[in-house]
């Protein structure tokens, strides 16, 4: 079993799509140019084993995906979080892998829907849990991709598919033992992004804010020996009430010994393009489009970031406690196509570990972390003494719930919060195209978005009790999720997201 590999300079860094045919014992590989490639295995991430040996598969923790090739088998590996997994396509005797949903749509030669307009609701599903991790995403002409997330796939040359779900973390005792498996993964999985033997390395970023998680992992990322860090200078004022905007990390991150420069969230505005049209292509709203701020320092790194502390660090319950990587929201799940572009690995720490959601979560709310429990609202035990134990100080992070990501959730805030050169290229697709709905699929799914958003209106307070007394419960929609979105002017962000990016996967 071998793969041959067909590099094309043009295509994003990070990309790829393998071809297998049944009865083959060579696999096809065609790739962007910072793909790692050998006769036995491919990678655009990184793992905490050994570079050189090739073995992602085995991994404990991988951050990226990848191929090997085995005995009678061919073994394809995704992320070790949910925000970004593998897509497949079935065709008469062919199967096509890849990361990327806009390089499989124009190697297959599938389209997307246009009379379905609930396909944020579908593919955010695939982000939920690890159980929802599998599944179809629906194309044109009653056809589908499979769709797997937090899953090794085994391929026999029949072409016949196993996904199996990835290894399980330890038991965490108490926060030492949890903060040194932390620690340990990341320094294993920046040896491996610097390793000697890469042909390009991955030198160690991270973000930083004045929240909790990303002061903490990049606390970790410190004494894995990174250096630098980027923040952004002001949160979206939505999310920030009557307190002061200021959302910079330079003061915690300068605490640690970092260099930090600040960027502005708003950044992605002034851009001379369509910046929203990669972070929409991946079936969320492009909310991770601010990061295109620091689109000039991610080239070639490990970016470390503080993704899902919100969940597995709360000392509020955010659901019931059991063994599962649950993401209340599709935070990160646009960032896919921005970063094989750029080419970068994402290393969000709070995940390493985070299966094991019931050991952390009684580590949190344990007598050991009363020291750093302060009660307030968005109290967070573990990731303060992390950051505190490493020398940063107490009022340096922490204080506030800040957010910066956009949300292109409405005609308004498409109106307000789009690129000007975006908004008129997607104002001039919404008008072309939105008759390819069929009328009454329109009238349906409107009637279906204005129930459901009643039901979420009244069950609003009744699910904020039982989170104040957490439970661990929410009350459901009795709406199916389908509803869930609008499903007027910005179901439509995806499909003019995916024919942008069409172009820059021309292989011939």
């Amino acid at each position: 079993m071998r793969f041959e590999y067909r590099p094309i300079p043009t295509l994003p860094r990070l990309a790829w799509c393998a071809e297998l045919s049944r009865g083959s014992d060579t696999a096809r590989v065609t790739h962007g140019p910072a793909v790692e490639t050998a006769r036995s295995h491919f990678s655009d991430g990184a793992w905490d084993g050994e570079f050189a040996e090739g073995r992602p598969d085995v991994a404990a923790v991988c951050m990226g995906m990848g191929g090997v090739a085995g005995e009678g088998k061919w073994t394809f590996v995704t992320p070790d979080h949910p925000m970004e997994g593998l897509y497949a396509w079935h065709d008469e005797g062919r199967l096509l892998v890849s990361p990327s949903l806009v390089f499989l749509l124009c190697e297959s030669g599938q389209r997307l829907d246009s009379n379905l307009p609930c396909y944020q609701s579908i593919m955010y599903k695939f982000i939920s849990g690890i159980g929802s991790g599998v599944g179809r995403l629906p194309l044109a002409r009653g056809r589908h991709f499979d769709v797997y997330r937090l899953r090794i796939l085994e391929i026999g040359t029949d072409l016949s598919l196993k996904a199996r779900l990835k290894p399980d973390p330890p038991a965490f005792r108490d926060f030492t033992q949890y903060r040194e498996y932390l620690q340990e993964k990341l320094s294993l999985l920046n040896a491996n992004a610097t390793s000697a033997a890469r042909t390009i390395k991955f030198e160690p970023l991270c973000t930083a804010s004045s929240g909790y998680d990303s002061v903490a992992s990049a606390a970790l990322a410190s004494k894995a020996g990174c250096r630098e860090a980027v923040t952004i200078r002001t949160a979206r004022p939505a999310a920030s009430g009557a307190h002061s905007l200021d959302d910079s990390g330079v003061a915690a991150a300068s605490s640690l010994g970092m260099s930090v420069e600040e960027f502005d969230r708003d950044a992605y505005l002034r851009v001379d393009g369509t910046p929203e049209a990669e972070f929409v292509s991946a079936g969320d709203l492009g909310q991770d489009v601010v990061l295109t701020a620091f689109e000039s320092k991610l080239s070639n790194r490990l970016v470390v970031t503080g993704l899902h502390g919100d969940v597995v660090w709360s000392k509020k319950l955010p659901h019931r406690p059991k063994r599962d990587i649950i993401r209340l929201d599709p935070g990160g799940a646009s960032l896919g196509e921005f970063r094989m572009r750029v080419g970068f690995v994402h290393v969000p720490v709070p995940i390493i570990g985070a299966k094991n959601f019931p050991d952390i979560f009684r580590i949190s709310r344990s007598p050991e972390m009363k020291p750093w429990t302060l009660n307030t609202k968005h109290d967070r035990p573990v990731p303060r003494r992390i950051a505190e134990e490493c020398g940063v100080p107490r009022d340096a992070f922490g204080q506030y719930k800040r957010a910066v990501t956009v949300l292109l959730n409405s005609e308004e805030r498409l109106a307000s919060m789009m690129n000007p050169i975006s908004r008129a290229s997607f104002d001039e697709f919404y008008r072309e195209r939105r008759h390819e709905r069929h009328p009454s699929t329109q009238r349906l799914y409107n009637v279906g978005y204005r129930l459901h958003s009643a039901f979420d209106w009244l069950l609003s307070k009744p699910n904020a009790a039982l989170h104040r007394f957490n439970t661990g419960l929410t009350l459901p929609n009795p709406l199916t999720s389908r509803f869930a979105h609008d499903p007027g002017k910005p179901s439509f962000l995806l499909f003019w997201g995916v024919e942008l990016l069409a172009s820059r996967y021309k292989t011939d």
